[in-house]
């Protein structure tokens, strides 16, 4: 199981996730200084708000276009099973093989 960070924005009315962007690992420790992460969450596992002047700036990072002001954004963690990042390569193996 790996896990992954995305940049999510919600919608403001519905609450429902509008658009959503992978955060490659390299950039996670400028993510970390963008944030305010609890002391002990090493790997960055739980939600976290992020300003919009943040969304700005790691948008342009990952090459993303983003209205920052359109949603409310955070840095999310997702767990991904091996079987699944396989098929995104397209090639599905067994866990744990």
């Amino acid at each position: 199981m790996k896990v992954t960070h995305e940049l999510c924005g919600y919608d403001r009315t519905t609450t429902s996730i509008a658009v959503e962007y992978d955060i490659p690992t390299a950039l996670l420790p400028v993510v970390r200084t963008m944030i305010q992460p609890e002391p002990d969450d090493r790997d960055l596992i739980l939600a976290y708000k992020i300003e919009p002047e943040n969304v700005r700036r790691l948008a342009s990072m990952l090459g993303a276009t983003v209205d920052a002001d359109a949603f409310n954004f955070s840095v999310e963690a997702s767990a991904v099973p091996d079987e699944v990042r396989a098929a995104d390569r397209g090639k599905v193996v067994a866990a744990g093989s």
